[in-house]
């Protein structure tokens, strides 16, 4: 078990094999993003990475924070991935390992460990293709229950080279008529950024751009990065970080120079996760939303790379582009503490009576 910034720093090189091995996932996998999260957000204490191995042959990776929660009434003591800007999270598995398994060994590690006491582990947010979200009656995880918690879109990128086979006619005619209101004006582009230190004043646009609309507004949940010192240095750590790895680019269209619509997206494997949005409400009759949108998917059906858009959101605004849902889970794993006994019993029973509804 590693603790703290220290302890992460020791795991980098074995860390980042290990998401070789893998060959496929997402920004919740790899070592830059739990660096970024930990220097901007975390209390170090409260943060812990727990390695499984076989032998020196690293199996699994969970990062997990130490907090307390009330369930049922109950103040118990909860283990779950750290606090992040995404609703996606993960363990990093090698290929082949199973999860019945690394949980066992993850029991056993902890129970050695006086300084860690839980209830149960809330594997909170992971994606459908996750080893630790398939609901395996040959080897269940001891101990567990799965819950559907929602779904994040994404677009299949290959099923949008003809959009008049998916789009409606009705809202292709809509993207049309603001494609051409957007060129009524005399000075209008759409432009990437992908390299530092372009990215950087780049990203200081997209804070503007953001904060000027609803995001800032009090009642409107006052979401904007740029109100919040600790997500504006964590999303300029990933930025940082990411672009190392050619993974980071941000999207805007402008007007006269000015950007009126931008995308803050990562880039990993065959994937573009698309983070934050935002645009002027000065020029909401253009639907900027929709032609940023239309812009993503042509830029990247250009790069052969990539495959996917996932929005990381299940907005309904997206709907018109009939996006694929990717089923997006929470794994509770329960010790066999008497409060984690009797939140098994607990959250058993609420999962039963939420799947008769």
């Amino acid at each position: 078990m590693f603790r703290g910034a220290d302890g992460l720093q020791n795991l980098r090189q074995n860390w980042h094999n290990l998401v070789a091995d893998q060959k496929v996932g997402g920004f919740y996998h790899l070592f830059e993003w739990y660096e970024s999260n930990l220097a901007a957000n975390q209390d170090e204490q409260d943060f812990l990475t727990i390695g499984v191995y076989s032998g020196e042959r690293l199996l699994a990776l969970l990062p997990l924070r130490e907090t307390k929660r009330r369930v049922f009434g109950l103040r118990v003591r909860v283990l779950e991935f750290p606090n992040t800007e995404a609703i996606l999270h993960d363990a990093i598995l090698a290929p082949g390992s199973s999860p019945s398994e690394i949980v066992q060994a993850i029991r056993s590690e902890l129970s050695l460990k006086s300084g860690v006491g839980w209830d149960f582990m809330r594997l909170n947010e992971i994606p459908g293709c996750s080893l630790f979200a398939k609901r395996n009656p040959g080897s269940p995880i001891p101990l567990s229950v799965i819950h559907h918690t929602g779904y994040s879109n994404i677009f299949k990128l290959q099923q949008y080279r003809d959009f008049s086979n998916l789009l409606s006619k009705n809202f292709r005619a809509k993207l049309r008529k603001h494609t051409n209101k957007l060129r009524q004006y005399d000075d209008f582009s759409y432009d990437t950024v992908n390299t530092l230190p372009g990215l950087d004043v780049a990203f200081d646009e997209f804070l503007e751009l953001e904060a000027s609309g609803w995001k800032s507004r009090v009642g409107q949940g006052r979401g904007a990065i740029k109100l919040n010192s600790k997500k504006t240095d964590f999303y300029r750590r990933v930025l940082i970080s990411f672009s190392k790895l050619d993974g980071c680019h941000i999207h805007f269209i402008r007007v006269d120079g000015h950007p009126i619509a931008g995308a803050f997206t990562i880039i990993v494997n065959d994937t573009c996760f698309l983070f934050k949005i935002a645009y002027d409400e000065k020029f909401a009759k253009l639907s900027p939303g929709n032609l940023l949108t239309e812009y993503l998917i042509k830029y990247y059906l250009g790069d052969s790379n990539i495959r996917f858009i996932n929005l990381i959101s299940n907005s309904k605004w997206r709907d018109s582009w009939h996006p694929s849902k990717m089923e997006v889970v929470t794994c509770y794993v329960f010790n066999r503490s008497i409060l984690g006994l009797l939140c098994y019993v607990l959250i058993r029973i609420k999962s039963a009576l939420d799947s008769k509804l």
